[in-house]
């Protein structure tokens, strides 16, 4: 089986050690796919100081930008080879073992479209800072939403998609900067036949002050994404699953339905607040009504922000 290791890159801070660590893996039937979205930056370098038949670079003449990011994990898609596909963070990093963890699970469950590995928080020195918990073998969808809702970390990198069923789906889950479309995609990719897990810790995924989730520039574009995918869980819990696990926790999630996304939209309020207290908190008791949002939640959000309630 063949792989596509791809990555969106735009920034080169952590590029060159993102690359080395794909290219340090044990098992070796791989190419990387580098596509650098008209970034200022000179990536050119970093890639060219790379050896390697394994690499492809490509380079966008316009920009998707960080609103559209995930134009460039589907373009990163369409040049993909192999029959697996990951897509990375151009500051993330693999472990040796990812990609051969990952061969083991497949031919274990072949019956599935999408794998995930075990994950691994590391700061902008690259030490860890944090291990995610270890997940079941073997999941249904209905057991990664809740995990999901009751805390659990999901990123892009850690999750592994059979090529063609992606393409099949029309690729990536398309959200402004992101916000929700690594979920939606592994939802959308396990459906009825679920998820299987990885035990060993294979992929690093990197906390740094340059994440596009952390500018608080970009809440207006994070809430116009919740909107979108609290229209997608809505449709999605239309129908209701027969096994009697999971219609468990799907009554379990449609009641706690408006309680997730109102939790969803705070946190991105509060973050916005704590950087910039008067301005932030007058421009949501202004704007509150655009968003259709109460009254009480801008001044729980302002509470929380200001006083640190």
């Amino acid at each position: 089986m063949t792989f596509s290791v791809t990555i969106p890159a735009f920034k080169v801070k952590y590029l060159k050690e993102c690359i080395t660590s794909v290219l340090l893996q044990s098992y070796n039937d791989y190419e990387i796919i580098i596509v650098n979205d008209n970034s200022p930056e000179d990536i050119d370098t970093i890639v060219k100081s790379f050896d390697s038949p394994r690499i492809r670079y490509y380079k966008n003449k316009i920009g998707f930008g960080a609103e559209h990011v995930v134009d460039n994990w589907n373009k990163c898609l369409e040049y993909a080879q192999g029959d697996f596909i990951i897509c990375m963070g151009d500051d993330d990093r693999l472990k040796t073992n990812f990609l051969a963890d990952y061969v083991t699970l497949i031919k274990k469950y072949p019956d599935l479209d999408v794998f995930y590995s075990r994950t691994e928080i590391i700061n902008e020195r690259s030490e860890v800072i944090k291990t995610l918990e270890e997940r079941p073998e073997r999941e249904s969808v209905y057991e990664m939403i809740f995990n999901r809702w009751n805390g659990g970390k999901m990123f892009i990198g850690d999750y592994l998609y059979r090529t063609e069923i992606l393409r099949r789906q029309g690729g990536f889950f398309n959200l402004p900067y992101a916000w929700g479309s690594d979920a939606i995609t592994a939802y959308q990719m396990a459906g009825q036949k679920g998820i299987a897990n990885t035990k060993e810790v294979g992929f690093q995924y990197r906390v740094n002050n340059q994440t596009i989730s952390r500018n608080t520039q970009n809440i207006k574009g994070k809430l116009e994404a919740l909107r979108i995918e609290r229209k997608w869980f809505e449709s999605f819990f239309k129908q209701e699953p027969q096994n009697k696990k999971d219609n468990a926790l799907w009554v379990w999630l449609k009641s706690h339905f408006d309680a997730h996304f109102d939790k969803m939209i705070a946190a991105d309020i509060i973050h916005g607040i704590k950087e910039n207290p008067k301005k932030e908190s007058l421009k949501w008791l202004k704007q509150r009504k655009e968003y259709n949002l109460s009254r009480i939640l801008i001044l729980k959000c302002i509470a929380h922000g200001v006083l640190d309630f």
